[in-house]
C-alpha cells in the first residue's frame, strides 16, 4: 500500500466513523468474541501486533483497534511496544 492509499483509507474510516467504533467484535483464538471498547488497552495492542507483519498492515481491523486507542486519548502509543496489562495504561 502506497503512502497515498494508507492516507486514503485512514480518511476515510475517521470519516465514516468519527466517533469511533463501538459495535465492532473481535473473535479471540479461544473463540469469545469480545466488543473493542471493552478490551484493555494492552488486549487491543498484542492485537494490532498480531495484525502487523513486517512492519505492514496485513488486516484493516488494525484501524478499528487504532480509531479505538485515538478514542481513549492514547493515539500516540506504537503497536510494536509490548505492552503488560499492569503498565498503567
Amino acid at each position: 500500500m502506497s503512502l497515498w492509499e494508507d492516507y486514503e483509507a485512514e480518511y476515510a474510516f475517521e470519516r465514516d466513523f468519527p466517533h469511533g467504533v463501538d459495535n465492532d467484535e473481535w473473535t479471540t483464538k479461544d473463540g469469545r468474541t469480545l466488543k473493542v471498547k471493552d478490551m484493555t488497552t494492552g488486549h487491543i495492542m498484542n492485537c494490532m501486533k498480531m495484525l502487523m507483519k513486517d512492519g505492514e498492515v496485513i488486516d484493516d481491523f488494525y484501524y478499528v483497534f487504532e480509531q479505538e486507542l485515538r478514542r481513549r486519548g492514547l493515539a500516540m502509543i506504537c503497536p510494536t511496544q509490548e505492552v503488560t496489562p499492569h503498565a498503567g495504561i
